[in-house]
This record gives C-alpha cells, sequence and structure tokens, in this order.
C-alpha cells in the first residue's frame, strides 16, 4: 500500500525533474549506468516492477496449483497463498482506485475558474442541471427522496474522515 502511494509520488517528482534539462540529463545517466543491459529511459521503470510482479503472482499459483496432486501435504497451503495473494492483488486496486478518485478531485481543487470553465462541455452542463433538478424536486417535496441508510452513514464517516484529515492539514501547518 505504502509502495503505490509512494509510487505516484515519485512519478511527480520524475516529472518535476524532467523540467529541468540538466537534472534530467544527470537522472538518465544513473538510470542507464544502472542497468545498462536493459534500455529504461525512466525511473519508474524500474519502480512499476514490483507492482507488475504482485499482480503475476496469483496467476503463477493457479497454475502451480492445477498441477499439484489435491492429496500433495503442500497442497491446502499453496491454495491459501494462492487466495492470499488474489486479496492482496484486490486490496491493491481498492487502494490504486481511490488514489485515484482522491487525485482526482485534489487536482480539481487546485484549478482556477478560467481552467474550470474550459472544462465545461455539453456533457457536463446537462449532468450538472440533471442534478440541479432533481435536488430541487427532492427539497421541494416534488418526488421523495430515496433513502440509503449504508450510503450515507459511509458519507458521514467520510465527512469526519475529511474533516479530521483539514485538521491535521492545518495543525501540520501551524506546527
Amino acid at each position: 500500500r505504502e509502495y503505490c502511494a509512494n509510487y505516484n509520488n515519485i512519478a511527480a517528482m520524475e516529472n518535476r525533474c524532467k523540467q529541468n534539462e540538466a537534472v534530467w540529463e544527470k537522472m538518465l545517466l544513473i538510470i542507464k549506468s544502472s542497468a545498462p543491459d536493459i534500455n529504461a529511459t525512466s525511473l519508474t521503470f524500474f519502480l512499476v516492477m514490483p507492482i507488475q510482479r504482485i499482480a503475476r503472482y496469483p496467476l503463477h499459483l493457479q497454475t502451480i496449483l492445477k498441477h499439484t496432486d489435491p492429496q500433495h501435504p503442500a497442497y491446502s497451503t499453496l491454495e491459501e497463498t494462492a487466495q492470499a495473494t488474489v486479496e492482496i492483488n484486490c486490496r491493491i486496486n481498492e487502494y490504486k482506485r481511490f488514489r485515484e478518485v482522491a487525485d482526482k478531485y485534489r487536482k480539481t481543487e487546485s484549478l482556477t475558474m478560467k481552467d474550470r470553465m474550459s472544462r465545461l462541455n455539453g456533457h457536463s452542463i446537462a449532468k450538472k442541471t440533471l442534478r440541479l433538478q432533481q435536488l430541487l424536486k427532492h427539497e421541494t417535496g416534488i418526488k421523495v427522496k430515496v433513502k440509503d441508510e449504508e450510503f450515507d452513514a459511509l458519507e458521514e464517516h467520510f465527512n469526519l474522515m475529511e474533516k479530521g484529515i483539514v485538521d491535521l492539514h492545518d495543525n501540520m501547518k501551524t506546527y
């Protein structure tokens, strides 16, 4: 999890380094000298390898399991390991989706009004209009609002977490 989170940070750092040609040239020399037989042109080339390997483990273990006799003493351990790798991959994918959504909203918060206006198109205007129309219908009582208690609980939890993170961020600034 931590590796996936830092992978995005490293990719962003690498992009910043590319802006400074002298720094990028030095970095490229180090990357190429560390693995001369591989034609790597970026740091992320190496950093993505462990993530790609983790994704292949369930496939390899399933293949081994398929060719292992169910009576073999290691069969149950192999089965548990295969299941564990599937669960790990699911958690990694879930975390990556969470990060992508968080990054998307963080990016939109930092946009200027001009940038936000340039992102408007027919589809986004229609979508926002429909949302406003639904909100007005619910607020005026024309349409009954469907209650989703699980969603409401999750939304409340999210809002509490968001407030806690904002408070922590503010506290860190003052510290």
